[in-house]
């Protein structure tokens, strides 16, 4: 959920609720551009690490009072962010610490996050589905674009990995030998592929064995026969007024 709050008169955009987040993070970049001091960070011993592991060096911490909401429905905490300095499309992530010290709700379905007031009201915020889109696209070309870069210290850095919603792509296993493609059925198409290290005996083995079960192969839907439709169908779920645009 992406939102707007307030700190130091500030409205700060593309704010990231992450209640997956195990600290508050603020990045350099909206660190700078609120006018604060690197001499105003308080030093901070550790690192944050993604889900992939990498780690990300934390430049110090400041603690400052946040604003969520507007008019009566505001409510003001103070929390203390890690600065970093990485790539991200969000200039803040809002994890657990401070979700859990505003008392806050969140039922994703409706993308509204809810909250005990002072007063004994109840506060509301709305998600900006517009502005979580064009976080969600760029933070896609982050992670294509940027390589991990280094810092003034040395330690490498790349936010992107603390993004939840960014699902991460693991690489496929790809085979320890050559292939080669060898053909088991009279078309061309009905070919696969073996490895190279087979002795001659085991390679023409494997490929007699493979030919005598030619029929377990599906080269064409047509060749998935019995399956009910009502079980599995692929159904486009279009109005066929509307044409079709790329």
């Amino acid at each position: 959920m992406v939102i707007t709050l307030q700190i130091l008169n500030w409205n700060i955009k593309q704010v990231l609720i992450d209640t997956g987040s195990s600290a508050d993070i603020l990045t350099f970049k909206a660190f700078d551009r609120m006018g604060l001091s690197e001499e105003q960070l308080q030093p901070f011993q550790g690192t944050l690490s993604g889900f992939t592991g990498e780690r990300v060096h934390v430049r110090g911490y400041i603690t400052l009072k946040t604003i969520f909401g507007t008019g009566r429905q505001a409510k003001a905490i103070k929390i203390r962010y890690l600065v970093v300095n990485a790539p991200n499309s969000y200039n803040i992530v809002i994890g657990r610490p401070s979700f859990n010290r505003l008392g806050a709700l969140l039922p994703t379905k409706f993308l509204v996050m809810k909250y005990p007031l002072d007063d004994g009201g109840v506060g509301t915020i709305k998600g900006d589905q517009k502005f979580a889109r064009e976080c969600y696209l760029a933070s896609l070309k982050l992670r294509r674009k940027e390589t991990p870069r280094k810092d003034n210290k040395g330690d490498s850095v790349n936010m992107m990995d603390l993004d939840p919603r960014e699902e991460y792509q693991q690489e496929r296993l790809e085979p320890t030998e050559a292939l080669k493609e060898v053909m088991i059925g009279p078309h061309p198409h009905q070919s696969t592929k073996i490895g190279t290290s087979l002795a001659p005996s085991e390679e023409e083995d494997l490929i007699q064995l493979l030919r005598r079960n030619l029929d377990l192969f599906a080269w064409a839907p047509s060749d998935m026969r019995g399956i009910d439709p009502s079980i599995a169908c692929h159904h486009l779920d279009v109005n066929p007024t509307v044409k079709p645009v790329v």
